[in-house]
């Protein structure tokens, strides 16, 4: 469907790329890193966990948060709640086949190709990439896309291998990852 979600954040991200070779900061440029984060959400397959909203109130104070997310005195289960959603924005339970038609829907489009360039044409070195970034942004979609097959397909198609040659191995979590 030409009008879906999807097909508009492709169109968002194809109409603005060109604007990413101008060396200055710009309202495109920061649309396609946000359509990005978008999809970089929406692909995120991680552990879910029903914890109490106590916990996330005040973790700054709560050098246990990271390890025992789980531990809860108040056994209210009624808010649903997973270990990223201070990062990815998303909170409940989103389960794996969704998440692999997501990914299948997104490899039916230009957008495998376009994060593909983002991160084999930075003009930044790998070392200056930095959180939330295009790039790092960009890297964090094509790892949760590559856990699927049709949709692994398509970086390969892409030109990925090819492109994540030259950061393999280098310092830093980009090299890592």
């Amino acid at each position: 469907d030409s009008n879906s979600l999807l097909r508009t954040v492709e169109r968002l991200l194809i109409a603005n790329s060109p604007s990413l070779m101008k060396p200055i900061k710009s309202v495109q440029g920061e649309a396609i890193r946000w359509a990005c984060g978008f999809i970089r959400n929406v692909t995120f397959l991680g552990e879910v966990s029903v914890v109490d909203h106590n916990i996330n109130k005040d973790r700054s104070n709560d050098s246990s948060y990271g390890d025992n997310v789980n531990n809860s005195s108040n056994n209210d289960t009624s808010s649903a709640n997973d270990y990223l959603s201070g990062n990815s924005g998303r909170q409940g339970v989103i389960s794996r086949e969704s998440i692999e038609e997501i990914c299948t829907l997104i490899s039916t489009t230009e957008i495998p190709r376009l994060l593909v360039q983002y991160v084999r044409d930075s003009p930044y070195p790998t070392i200056k990439w930095t959180k939330d970034s295009l790039e790092d942004i960009s890297l964090g979609v094509m790892c949760n896309l590559a856990q699927w097959t049709s949709s692994r397909e398509a970086l390969r198609r892409a030109g990925a291998v090819q492109s994540l040659e030259k950061i393999e191995g280098l310092a830093g979590i980009h090299g890592y990852r």
